[in-house]
């Protein structure tokens, strides 16, 4: 009897399972066929979740008229509030900020979430301004920290069927965004809590969208950046945690004199939730709610909702031993969880004038004045001359303001507020704090070999002259054509003359 042959590209069959209705695997150990009749395979429902056909539960089947139509009307709202693709949401956040604050702390539906965070972190311009930079950093550029990407890829969100494939298309994805921005930012790399950050957001927008949400957040789009969060010695993280340590003495006396007595401390207890924004262990629906809050408000509702559970089971830890204790900051009971009753309890707590005191406190109790994203300030670096270079005087003369500089960057403020990056194709990136310097650069394609970009202080440290010095170049060239010299060649005589 002949071997039946086997197609190795015919897809392996996935056993069926539950989900709910955000893609993670439910616990049913119903082998019933009543039970199996009604589940999707893991691959049918990644393939509704990519196409976003996932929208309730069947568990709810009995209030499905009344959510649908609940939802129905709170969708129009929104989609009202940020237009067609969004174009309204700038011009209606000015005109009723005090309304989208609102309905930002109710939820935003589902279906719109990953539109309207893009657009509340400032992210979406970022993409629009840097056409086919992530995918020069996901295919030319090369990490050192791929083997530890790859290692914890399959740590990240390991029940949700979208990441439950090995090498599937989610892991893809999420390896494709964490190496992206391992090269983008090299101080920063990769720290494994980054997973669980861009796995969340990757379950609501594309790679490319996920990524510039992820430079946003880090580099401060529109909140003070987070860096700090992930760079070596987590020196934003320590700060976080002093000022919640402070916090919790202050607004929960009782508790704080139990954690000193008991010898607790943040560290053991909220590191996580500092660096992943409550994803990695906290229930996914609550997650998401504050998400929304977080894009929209900043790092204090991460301080609201964790005194909030504190606040919310006070009885019980003060009566808890050390071990008892421990275990308990780390699996709050169920109810604690309820967005419903934990958020409002959160929204109350008013802490962000104490927030900017504890900072400045830290900060002089450490003998360091740092920037809000952790990193320690550093003079801009002089030129033989004296001074910064023809990069001050261009974007002064734009009307930008000087925030802040590096051996490696220098930061510019102006109205826009957002980071953009110029990627040349030597390697290096330059930051601006501006969308309004997106076109520092003066990209020459000469011949069909070659593309030369460079920034317009290379050539020139007077701005005013700068058009007039490209012309002349480019003009010289065109007469030299018929030489054999290279376009990059010919460049660097010219301006060795």
């Amino acid at each position: 009897m002949e071997k039946q042959k086997v197609d190795e590209n015919e897809p392996v069959p996935v056993p069926a399972v539950r989900v709910d209705r955000f893609g993670f695997v439910k616990q049913d150990h119903s082998n019933s066929p009543e039970g199996l009749s009604r589940t999707r395979s893991a691959f049918e429902y990644e393939r509704l979740y990519l196409d976003g056909l996932i929208i309730l539960d069947i568990c709810f089947a009995n209030h499905v008229n009344e959510t649908l139509f609940r939802e129905e009307r709170r969708n129009r709202k929104w989609r009202k509030m940020i237009g067609v693709g969004g174009n309204d949401w700038k011009h209606y956040v000015r005109r009723k900020p005090h309304v989208v604050k609102r309905r930002i702390r109710k939820g935003i539906p589902d279906c719109l979430r990953g539109l309207v965070w893009q657009l509340i972190s400032g992210s979406r311009d970022l993409l629009l301004m840097n056409p086919g930079v992530y995918e020069q950093l996901v295919i030319y550029e090369t990490s050192a920290s791929e083997l530890d990407i790859i290692r914890d890829i399959s740590r990240t969100f390991p029940s949700h069927v979208f990441f439950q494939q090995r090498h599937g298309p989610g892991q893809r994805s999420l390896y494709n965004v964490l190496k992206a921005y391992s090269v983008y930012d090299r101080d920063v790399g990769y720290v494994q809590g980054m997973g669980f950050v861009a796995g969340l957001l990757l379950l609501y927008m594309s790679e490319e969208d996920a990524f510039w949400l992820l430079v946003a957040l880090l580099k401060g789009a529109v909140h003070a950046p987070m860096e700090g969060l992930y760079l070596v010695g987590l020196p934003l993280v320590q700060q976080y945690l002093f000022q919640f340590e402070s916090l919790v003495r202050e607004l929960l006396p009782k508790v704080g004199e139990h954690f000193t007595q008991e010898m607790i401390n943040p560290s053991m207890y909220a590191s996580q939730w500092f660096i992943t924004v409550f994803s990695y262990s906290f229930p996914f629906h609550l997650a998401l709610r504050i998400w929304d809050v977080f894009l929209h408000e900043g790092v204090k509702i991460v301080f609201k909702v964790g005194l909030a559970l504190l606040k919310y089971c006070h009885d019980e830890l003060v009566k808890l031993p050390f071990e008892k204790l421990i275990h308990a900051l780390r699996n709050f009971p169920e109810d604690a969880m309820n967005p419903d009753t934990l958020l409002p309890m959160a929204y109350s707590i008013k802490v962000s004038k104490r927030l900017e005191e504890l900072r400045l406190e830290y900060e002089k109790k450490n003998g360091q004045q740092a920037e809000p994203g952790g990193r320690a300030k550093q003079q801009p670096p002089e030129t033989p001359n004296g001074s910064v270079g023809g990069l001050n005087d261009l974007m002064e003369s734009k009307g930008g303001k000087k925030k802040s500089s590096s051996s490696k960057s220098l930061f510019y403020e102006a109205p826009l507020g957002y980071s953009i990056e110029d990627i040349r194709p030597a390697g290096g990136i330059k930051k601006f704090r501006s969308a309004a310097y997106s076109n520092v650069s003066l990209t020459i394609i000469l011949r069909s070999e070659a593309i030369l970009r460079f920034p317009i202080p290379d050539i020139s440290s007077k701005s005013g002259q700068y058009l007039n010095i490209f012309f002349l170049v480019f003009a010289s060239f065109l007469q030299h054509s018929s030489s054999n010299l290279s376009p990059t060649a010919f460049l660097s005589s010219y301006f060795t003359k």
